[in-house]
């Protein structure tokens, strides 16, 4: 995605404090902490994407070049489906799912972030969630677009957002898994 979302997880302090006390490597507890929380955002992602659309209902012809000589035995009905999209303000419908199957997360570290409050040093660690899909990005931020490459005419797609509020509403549970991963960490090394 073109567009990038910072958070930042707070009553961790604490923690890290911890982990500096019993000499616990913060890098790879950080790094499982981010993995789980991105498996987790790319769960709620898909299922965002994974409902019905409640908007205008479209006729699509599923014959094609290759069909042709197979049309004499194929039903009329059985040639055309149907597809509900979604209303403007909704999260975009299920269609073929590419958007869907292109979400994914990954988590990557660079040395030499200095902790601020607590004291010592962290591998700057980052979990990226997101799709390389780009109309992704016009279905949350809206566009305007020239509908089957005709360029004489010009229709403004209504944003359909799905990425920034399911990030949104799913701030407080993100924080709570990078914690618990934090909090692993410290009782393997207590024990």
């Amino acid at each position: 995605m073109p567009f990038k979302i910072k958070t930042r997880v707070y009553g961790v302090e604490e923690l890290i404090r911890k982990m500096n006390k019993l000499n616990i490597n913060m890098t790879s507890a950080a790094k499982r902490g981010l993995w789980s929380a991105g498996a987790f955002l790319e769960q709620k992602l898909k299922q965002k994407l994974s409902k019905k659309g409640t908007g205008t209902v479209y006729y699509i012809n599923r014959k094609s070049d290759r069909t042709r000589w197979y049309e004499d035995r194929m039903h009329k009905a059985s040639r055309y489906s149907t597809h509900v999209a979604s209303s403007p303000g909704q999260p975009p419908a299920l269609f073929e799912g590419r958007l869907r199957s292109s979400i994914t997360h990954n988590v990557t570290g660079r040395a030499g972030r200095v902790l601020p409050n607590p004291g010592g040093t962290l591998d700057k660690v980052r979990a990226i969630v997101g799709s390389n899909v780009m109309y992704g990005y016009y279905l949350e931020k809206g566009a305007m677009i020239n509908p089957y490459g005709d360029r004489s005419r010009i229709t403004r797609l209504l944003p359909r957002p799905w990425f920034m509020v399911t990030i949104n509403s799913n701030q407080r549970r993100i924080q709570t898994v990078i914690r618990r991963e934090l909090k692993k960490e410290i009782n393997k090394k207590v024990r």
